[in-house]
């Protein structure tokens, strides 16, 4: 099929089935057209089909789930307004006729202290016409990565990534399958085992995903992981690097166009996070002529030397739009992000609803809430988890939140509703992520108020439930609710150490003196050391690096996530 037929059936698809059309198709489909219009160099246009080739399913969902209630208030002679604007996510809305300029118009009124980092596998025939496997691994595929930059600072860039090489034949296990294989290994939760042989088992597990965590960023996206990285905050610095690589460029006898001067410039910002090498490679990627490279990487050798960005060097949120299929991958964990503030949205529609839904409410790229926050917890609903009733009530008692809850008793499908539509936060500390008391469907009817932090196993995970269905995650569910975000765990974990994760959370990031949490029951030990009392952090994802760190077992803190916006908290 040549490219113009197939723009033509993409856009006959949207026609004829409007907002009910099949989200998997879809998706595929916008990858391939990508794939196309790249290859024939025309790489606005493969950037845009990319942001097309995410979350369709939400989207179809998110506006049924709408047109569904809006037929319910008709008949009761009510009206409803959708917590969501439509036109940020119907199909047919003027920013997708618009194509790239819409999606550069979107970034632009998004607050420029975003970056949005979109990783799109690349398109399979299999993926469009085979069924899944229910809870099959992915295979592995080249990786699209765009990075757009919010607020009008830039046009956005691409890049493929080639898939790591893995030949079970010879004994090499891809990487999806590696971390399936440590996230969801039954043996952990097996009653015959004794308790010696499951704790060996877990710290086996421990070191076998830190491998993998390490393997994403060396094997996998090698000299690209630069890309990954937020905004620096410092701007004097930001201009600094950007007037060193100018006057790199008027001594080049070769034309450098404005997409190699923005990859040239993350490249630069993010050098203290690669190796010569890396620089070497990414640098002859983008210029072909040689001594064009070197003047190029002499600079760059140049602002790494000198140490101009370390590390740790403050910077603006990330937010993640990850391929369905890539949603268990840690991504916060790589040693690239595990310093910055990094949350997830399903898709460039979802950044812009969301955002324009709290818009009046967002200062400097965080959204605002004012304190006292009014909270409620949900403790032990099922009375199976006496240690966490006990831990959990102890600290808000220490920490005087004055918050109402419910402890060792399961809240009504009503209770449950009213929290979530008049609090600011909801705590829940329990098995899974209470959909056995509200479930997710009565979720998306609601206009969700408050933050949901979900201290359960696998609370916020995508399930794979096989055919060509979409992924299924209850933190879709929360945003079609318009909820600002929803903090929650991959996969399954430990309680004690969940716990203590939910406490320095907590212990950090509200107001007040934080305390001293080897006072708290169960954590008196030389395992959890109490952390830093002096460290206070308003901006909740930049509190997340001391929460993950906190976790003795590596597998639970690198289960963390958030998905939505950035929220920080005002005295």
């Amino acid at each position: 099929m040549d490219l113009n037929s197939l723009i033509s059936n993409i856009e006959l698809l949207i026609l004829e089935n409007k907002n009910h059309l099949n989200g998997t198709t879809y998706e595929e489909l916008c990858k391939l057209a990508a794939g196309e219009y790249f290859s024939e160099g025309r790489d606005n246009e493969g950037i845009f089909y990319l942001s097309e080739a995410h979350a369709a399913s939400v989207r179809v969902e998110t506006l049924f789930q709408y047109e569904i209630c809006t037929e319910k208030h008709q008949s009761k002679g009510t009206a409803f307004a959708p917590n969501l604007e439509e036109k940020y996510l119907e199909f047919t809305g003027e920013y997708v006729q618009m194509k790239y300029e819409g999606l550069c118009r979107r970034l632009a009124e998004l607050p420029k202290e975003w970056t949005i980092v979109q990783l799109t596998r690349s398109y399979s025939p299999s993926d469009l016409w085979t069924r899944r496997q229910k809870g099959a691994v992915p295979q592995m595929r080249d990786l699209h990565v765009t990075r757009l930059s919010c607020g009008g600072i830039s046009e956005p860039c691409h890049v493929l990534i080639p898939q790591p090489f893995s030949d079970e034949q010879d004994g090499t296990t891809s990487i999806l399958q590696m971390l399936h294989d440590v996230t969801l290994d039954r043996s952990l939760h097996m009653r015959t085992e004794s308790a010696a042989k499951i704790k060996a088992k877990r710290l086996q597990n421990c070191v076998l995903l830190r491998n993998v965590v390490r393997e994403i960023q060396t094997q996998w996206i090698k000299e690209w992981c630069c890309l990954f990285l937020g905004r620096l905050c410092d701007e004097e610095l930001e201009e600094l690097i950007d007037s060193r690589l100018k006057q790199a460029f008027e001594e080049l006898k070769f034309e450098v166009t404005p997409h190699i001067k923005r990859l040239l410039l993350h490249i630069a910002s993010g050098c203290a996070h690669l190796s010569e090498e890396d620089i070497d490679v990414a640098v002859s990627q983008i210029i072909n002529d040689p001594s064009a490279q070197k003047q190029v990487t002499d600079c760059i050798y140049e602002i790494k030397k000198e140490n101009l960005i370390p590390v740790k060097t403050k910077r603006h949120p990330v937010i993640l739009i990850v391929d369905q299929k890539l949603e268990t991958v840690p991504w916060e964990a790589c040693p690239v992000l595990k310093h910055h503030p990094v949350s997830r949205l399903p898709s460039i529609h979802y950044v812009h609803a969301i955002f324009k839904h709290h818009e009046d409410t967002i200062v400097n790229g965080n959204k605002i809430l004012s304190t006292p926050l009014s909270g409620f917890y949900i403790i032990n609903p099922d009375l199976t988890l006496q240690n966490t009733e006990k831990r959990i009530v102890q600290f808000l008692n220490m920490r005087s939140s004055n918050w109402e809850g419910l402890i060792g008793k399961s809240p009504s499908p009503t209770e449950f509703q009213n929290v979530l539509t008049s609090k600011d936060l909801l705590l829940y500390c329990g098995h899974g992520n209470g959909t056995q008391y509200l479930n997710s469907y009565s979720i998306q009817e609601l206009n969700v108020k408050a933050l949901p932090f979900l201290f359960g196993c696998s609370s916020v995970q995508y399930n794979d439930i096989g055919g060509r269905l979409s992924f299924r995650s209850l933190s879709n569910s929360y945003l079609m609710a318009s909820s600002p975000c929803a903090l929650g765990m991959l996969w399954n974990v430990t309680n004690t150490d969940t716990d203590y994760m939910a406490l320095t959370l907590l212990n950090h990031w509200l107001p007040g003196k934080p305390v001293d949490l080897k006072n708290i029951e169960g954590f008196g030990n030389a395992q959890y050391e109490g952390g830093d009392l002096q460290y206070k952090e308003p901006e909740l994802l930049r509190v997340l690096k001391v929460t993950r760190d906190s976790a003795k077992m590596f597998t639970n803190g690198a289960a963390l996530v958030v998905y939505g916006i950035p929220v920080k908290l005002m005295d």
